[in-house]
C-alpha cells in the first residue's frame, strides 16, 4: 500500500541519517577532546595520542570509506546534480587523511615539550578542527538534503544496514578493547585535570 511503502522509506531513511549524524557526533566529541587536552601550559599528550588514534581508526579506516563506498556511489548513480559537491567531499577525505599523518608527526614531535613544537600542534590541530567541522556541516547540510530528495527506499536500507556495523570502530575486538581503553584513561586524565583546575580556582584568594 503506497501509504505503508511511504511510511517505511521516511523510517529507513531517519534511521539511516541518524547513524551517520551519530557518527558526526562523535568525530566532534573527539576533536572537543583534543582542544581540551591541549589547553594550558601542560598539555595532555597521551589524551591527544588517544584521540587522535581514534580519529585515524574510524572516521578515517571505517565512516570515510562507508560514506564513499554507498551513501556518495548511490547518490551519484541517482542524480547527476551531486556530481561536484561528491567531488569536493571526496577530495576533503583525501585532505583528512594528509592532515591527521601531519597531526600525528606534530604530536611526536610535541613530545619534545619545546614551545615551539606545542605551538606548531596546537596550531594545526586548530586549523584542523576548522575544516572537519565544515567539512561535517557540508556533508549535513548540502550532501544529506539531495539525499532525502533522491535515494529510495531501498538505498537507505542499504546505508542503514552497512552504518549500523561502526559500533566497533575498530576490526578485530582486541583492537576495539584497546582503544577504548585509551579512550577511558585520556577522558579520566582530562577529569581530574578539569578538577584540579575547579579546587584551585576556588582556593585562590579573591
Amino acid at each position: 500500500m503506497p501509504t505503508d511503502t511511504s511510511a517505511y522509506h521516511a523510517d529507513i531513511q531517519q534511521l539511516a541519517i541518524r547513524q551517520i549524524l551519530d557518527e558526526h557526533r562523535g568525530i566532534s566529541a573527539a576533536l572537543d577532546g583534543i582542544a581540551t587536552a591541549l589547553d594550558g601550559g601542560q598539555p595532555d599528550l597521551d589524551a591527544v595520542a588517544a584521540l587522535l588514534t581514534y580519529l585515524e581508526a574510524f572516521p578515517e579506516d571505517i565512516h570515510h570509506p562507508k560514506e564513499e563506498g554507498l551513501l556518495f556511489a548511490i547518490l551519484a548513480e541517482r542524480t547527476e546534480r551531486a556530481n561536484a559537491l561528491l567531488a569536493a567531499l571526496r577530495a576533503e577525505h583525501q585532505h583528512c587523511t594528509i592532515a591527521l599523518a601531519r597531526l600525528r608527526d606534530l604530536l611526536d614531535d610535541a613530545h619534545s615539550r619545546e614551545p615551539l613544537a606545542l605551538l606548531a600542534l596546537r596550531t594545526a590541530f586548530g586549523g584542523f578542527t576548522g575544516f572537519y567541522r565544515a567539512h561535517m556541516r557540508l556533508e549535513e547540510e548540502g550532501l544529506l538534503p539531495l539525499a532525502r530528495e533522491h535515494l529510495h527506499a531501498d538505498d537507505w536500507a542499504r546505508i542503514d544496514a552497512a552504518f549500523a556495523t561502526n559500533l566497533d570502530p575498530m576490526a578485530s575486538r582486541a583492537s576495539a578493547e584497546a582503544l577504548q581503553t585509551m579512550l577511558k584513561g585520556a577522558l579520566s586524565r582530562l577529569h581530574a585535570a578539569a578538577r584540579r583546575s575547579a579546587t584551585a580556582g576556588e582556593q585562590s584568594p579573591g
